[in-house]
């Protein structure tokens, strides 16, 4: 088991491109949040303690994407969760799960791999259904980790302006 620490290397995907870029990480939990940026010090305080707004939209059959908003900094990015490629098993292991869910919100600095933000929340039970369903039809729609990946890039086209209008919006404080 792994302990992470704000101030740490974040010890997964450990990526230094000093490139912005999102991933999602499923957990026993429900998912992490893994996002890499070169922050400025209101965006550390933001991911620290400022609102966030979360919302998953089904972007191809069976591919879901997850919506942040840090809406203080006005910074709002998008993450494709796929269940093909975890360990063997778990995601179909996961997708079934009816325990109760948190998202947790890594901020990694993208040129150093240090964790400068991090914050568990509960989210909403609707929320986990409409993921863990999406992630479902995944599981049955796409036989490997290749064919998820080439809806995910089909997916990536769409624009996040509009992706953001076909979500249903929660709020962890």
């Amino acid at each position: 088991m792994y302990v992470i620490r704000l101030g740490e290397p974040y010890p997964f995907n450990n990526i230094t491109t000093g490139d912005e870029q999102a991933r999602a990480r499923l957990t026993e939990n429900f998912f992490d949040v893994v996002y890499y940026l070169n922050p400025g010090p209101e965006e550390v305080q933001q991911w620290r303690r400022g609102p966030i707004l979360y919302g998953v939209l089904e972007a191809a059959p069976g591919v879901p994407f997850v919506l942040v908003q840090f809406p203080a900094i006005h910074r709002v990015f998008d993450v494709p969760l796929q269940l093909r490629g975890s360990a063997t098993g778990f995601g179909e292991a996961w997708a079934q799960l009816a325990t109760n869910a948190s998202l947790s919100f890594y901020l990694i600095n993208a040129s150093t791999n240090l964790v400068e933000g991090l914050r568990i929340v509960p989210v909403e039970a609707a929320f986990v259904r409409q993921v863990r369903a999406i992630g479902a039809r995944q599981l049955a729609a796409y036989p490997d980790q290749a064919s998820v990946l080439r809806a995910v890039e089909v997916a990536e086209q769409i624009p996040l302006r509009a992706m953001m209008g076909h979500v249903t919006w929660y709020t962890a404080e």
